[in-house]
């Protein structure tokens, strides 16, 4: 394997599109100097933090075209400058001009120094850097830490810099600081020296021969330990891997680096470069913003790494393993191959979320993990879509410069579609030449800036004249699939066979259908991956138009309609599946008949195809229930059970935990909500109730089976616990909504349970229900879980997301408690996510009191920390599409947040359009 670790780097490597994203200069290299603050650290509650940084930054700039120098301008934000010198030469204060934004030095004064000859010049900036808050960007102070918040555009408010991802320095760097203060410090790249100061600082210096954008650089000082591992990588190269976290929580990171080891050996096996440093050092962060791949040293926030050896749930360890697969995906993935400007960022993000994390999932998790892909598309992504402004997945109208607020590009439409656009590229192009693709763009773009345009023409070039099995040119499908990265919106299509006399054929007729506020999208393109099966559920070799006979087939809709011919034996009669694998980011209806849709719960085998039925079916329950279409709703609920009931004595779904548990796992209820002009809550939430009912009296005894073996549960952190605790909620679920006493008894046994996961899924769904004592359970599992902060954060994500009749005020009492605290992110997700973004039918209870509580809350927090609150406000933004009273209550709502003092800009502007239009 050729070695990558330093690779090489220049400006011949990159095409005229990075040139002009780069601009008329570039920094190759950087020497800081960074001083760290002699005052004690770690005053979060101090109006201002302590101390400043004084930083000397000595940077290389070099011109990127020919000819005499241009002026020369480095972004800057909230320092003081104390000198600028070039080329040794300190200059006056008339030879350079500096503003709020930037640092000007004129061409004349460049063309006058000795770099001119060489056109290499010495630019050395000395300043200082304040120390911000947790949640400000740049330079931030925590409790006992100093460390950077710098992606996108913090890095210019450490020193002046040319701070846009385009451009690649190498970075030399030494922290000099009190020991006393700062035991552990860290910058990336390789630890090269280290000494005392006479003033007793200890210093160390580190050197990065990669060259990383400025958004890249990362460095934390403060009282931190270590645990490492080696790791040996696939060309039998040695590093080591290392957690650093205050010592309080390095006992918990032995989770992180087991899924790094996987992730990196995953990644390594699919193609990608192998880690190009000694020493990958993965940091925690307490109330850091989230998480970041800092190149060679990734930070998160504190409960994204560490698994709490007080307690934790399969929900915190999934978090851990999705962010820690995300955070190295992009040591390839955005580290190695940059974005060239803020509006390409779906390169890194989208391409990351496919290739590490979803694939990562899979591999632990098996292949029924594509459905919890599914599954964060629909809860997270599809909404946003229905909110004011859903942006594309490439931002800007042409995606090729830069944004005014590249904040706002991190976003789901970004990150979970952005995936699912290039999975729908890797469906045209099958797994070979996706791969030999992803390596060319990785070989051609190495240490270098690109877009999603420079990806899309490797694609093409890599596609040749290749075709799909119908005869269809790849490179039409890949030009159909690349409007999607700037088209907004989400399609939804239609699929009806039609079956004439002819025994060996079958018309299969797909259609684009209007979906109201839901399709705003008309000329994309989208992959459909169809297969057949008998109606005893064998699979049927068919042929579609002019393919030959196939077990599948991939065909492409390119405008309003497609037809496909099926021709074959049984081709008649036969269960079509039509987007398998979740082909599509579609909302998919179809004419299948209940018995065809049980058919294919019991016997197809994509996971994504058996679990799309028999939610389904449920769905056409809920959907006759609430509109009073009594045979209707007994015929879906006939399919249903008895597929059910087949399917959990099939072997195949026994020995697969995961796949049985989405079988049985009940419609989100936004999901079914969303689908509508005008959001049914109240019908929804009938239709939801009267289903788990339903399954729980039909299945009662086998559900019972299920929860009984889960009471026993032992703990564990591998994956296959975590498949088979799965099964915890939607086995109670049903059976608590049957009202039986043995459900109840043995679900309350279940709180007692060592297995902190199964504890805690069967208190959230006893508290769905009046009948249960709450009060007692409440309190008895506090008592126990007390000592345990990701436990009493789950604790309270049960509370809030309860939708037992008393809720709301519980969740008024929480907020209004000692136990809420505006600054923990992790505790203002677990009030506020469950019961604003999980809980429709308590969130939007007739009263309007779930609107009160919620946006007295939502305005400190909007103007603490914007980037949390927008997480928590996809159904205010859709105030409209709610029944006349609902939708005036939250009107009253919104104009009164709209008045509250200290609302970020972008939220006036938001709530002003809202309001207005």
């Amino acid at each position: 394997m050729t070695d990558h670790r330093h690779g090489q780097h220049g400006l011949a490597r990159m095409n005229e599109r990075a040139l002009e994203a780069l601009g008329p200069w570039r920094i190759e290299h950087v020497i800081l100097d960074v001083g760290l603050p002699s005052d004690p650290v770690g005053d979060r509650d101090a109006a201002e933090p302590a101390g400043r940084l004084a930083v000397t930054a000595t940077s290389t700039a070099v011109p990127v075209g020919e000819g005499p120098p241009e002026v020369l301008v480095l972004d800057g934000r909230g320092l003081e400058l104390r000198s600028v010198s070039v080329d040794g030469r300190r200059l006056g204060d008339d030879e350079y001009s500096v503003d709020e934004r930037a640092l000007t030095i004129p061409a004349a004064v460049l063309a006058a120094s000795p770099g001119a000859a060489g056109r290499r010049w010495t630019i050395e900036v000395v300043t200082t850097a304040p120390l911000g808050g947790p949640a400000d960007p740049g330079i931030t102070c925590r409790p006992g830490m100093v460390s950077t918040t710098l992606e996108p555009q913090g890095f210019r408010r450490i020193t002046y810099f040319i701070d846009r991802p385009s451009n690649r320095a190498t970075f030399d760097v030494t922290l000099a600081g009190d020991p006393s203060l700062y035991p552990y410090l860290r910058s990336n790249g390789d630890r090269v020296g280290s000494g005392v100061h006479p003033d007793g600082r200890r210093w160390e210096r580190f050197a990065d021969p990669v060259p990383k954008p400025s958004y890249l650089f990362a460095m934390v000082a403060g009282d931190l330990v270590t645990t490492s591992r080696p790791h040996t990588t696939r060309s039998g190269r040695s590093i080591t891997l290392t957690v650093a976290a205050p010592p309080d929580q390095i006992a918990g990171a032995d989770f992180a680096l087991d899924v790094l080891e996987r992730a990196m050996s995953f990644d390594e096996a699919h193609g990608a470069i192998e880690h190009d440093l000694d020493e990958l050092v993965f940091v925690s962060v307490p109330a850091y913003p989230d998480a970041t791949e800092y190149h060679g040293l990734m930070f998160f926030e504190s409960s994204l790494l560490i698994a709490d050896p007080r307690g934790v749930t399969d929900d915190d360890l999934l978090l851990i393993a999705a962010n820690v697969a995300h955070e190295y995906g992009h040591h390839v993935r955005g580290n190695r191959v940059t974005v060239r400007s803020w509006g390409q960022l779906t390169l890194k993000e989208g391409l990351t979320v496919l290739m590490g994390q979803n694939d990562v999932r899979a591999d632990m998790l098996g292949p029924a993990a594509r459905i919890l892909d599914v599954l964060d598309l629909r809860r997270l992504q599809f909404p946003e879509e229905l909110t004011i402004g859903a942006p594309p997945v490439r931002g800007g109208l042409s995606g090729t410069g830069d944004v005014a607020d590249p904040a706002a590009l991190y976003n789901r439409t970004t990150y979970l579609k952005g995936a699912e656009v290039f999975g729908m590229l890797r469906t045209v192009l099958g797994p070979t030449r996706w791969l030999d693709s992803f390596n060319e763009f990785v070989r051609r773009f190495d240490l270098a800036a690109a877009g999603v345009d420079d990806f899309l023409d490797v694609v093409r070039e890599r596609a040749g004249d290749g075709v799909l099995s119908g005869g269809e040119p790849i490179s039409t499908a890949i030009d159909g699939i690349a409007t999607w990265f700037t088209v907004p919106g989400r399609p939804a299509i239609s699929v009806d066979i039609e079956r004439g006399d002819d025994q060996d054929e079958a018309l299969v007729r797909v259609r684009r259908r209007d979906a109201g506020v839901a399709d705003v999208s008309r000329h994309v393109s989208m992959p459909l991956v169809i297969a057949a099966r008998d109606a005893g559920g064998r699979r049927l070799s068919l042929a579609a138009d002019d393919a030959p006979p196939a077990d599948e087939h991939l065909v492409m809709l390119h405008g309003s309609e497609r037809s496909i011919m099926l021709r074959g034996a049984g081709a008649r009669d036969a269960v079509v599946s039509a987007l398998r694998r979740f082909s599509a980011p579609v909302d998919l209806a179809v004419d299948s008949s209940n018995d065809h849709l049980a058919v294919l719960v019991l016997h197809d085998d994509d996971p994504f195809t058996r679990w799309w039925s028999a939610e389904e079916l449920k769905i056409r329950f809920v959907d006759a229930h609430r509109a009073g279409r009594q045979s209707d709703a007994e015929s879906a609920m006939s399919a249903l059970v008895g597929c059910l009931a087949q399917a959990l004595d099939d072997d195949a779904v026994v020995g697969d935990p995961l796949l049985a548990a989405q079988l049985l796992a009940a419609p989100d209820e936004f999901m079914l909500g969303d689908r509508d002009e005008v959001i049914d809550v109240d019908g929804v939430a009938s239709g939801l109730a009267a289903l788990n009912a339903r399954i729980g009296a039909a299945l009662h005894d086998r559900l019972l089976g299920i929860a009984e073996r889960l009471r026993s549960s032992p703990g564990s952190t591998d994956a296959a616990g975590i498949a088979r605790r799965w099964l915890v909620e939607p086995a109670l679920a049903p059976l608590l909504a049957s009202g039986s006493d043995e459900a109840f008894s043995l679900a309350a046994s279940m709180t007692a349970c060592p297995d902190h996961t199964v504890a805690m899924r069967s208190l959230a769904q006893l508290l769905h229900h009046d009948a249960s004592p709450a009060d007692d359970l409440i309190a008895a599992t506090f008592e126990r879980w007390r000592h345990a902060p990701k436990l009493v954060d789950r604790w309270l994500r049960a509370q809030s997301g309860a939708r037992r009749s008393d809720t709301i005020q519980r969740v008024s009492a929480l907020a209004a408690g000692p136990l809420y605290d505006r600054g923990d992110r992790a505790r203002v997700m677990a009030v506020w996510f469950p019961f604003a973004t999980r809980n429709r039918s308590v969130f939007h209870h007739p009263s309007g009191d779930g609107y009160r509580i919620f946006v007295d809350a939502l305005g400190p927090l909007l103007a603490e920390n914007a980037g949390l609150a927008v997480r928590l406000v996809g159904d205010l933004l859709q105030f409209k599409r709610f029944d006349e009273h609902r939708s005036g209550l939250l009107r009253a709502e919104l104009e009164r947040m709209a008045g509250m003092p200290g609302l970020p800009d972008f939220a006036v502007g938001i709530l002003g359009h809202l309001l207005s239009s």
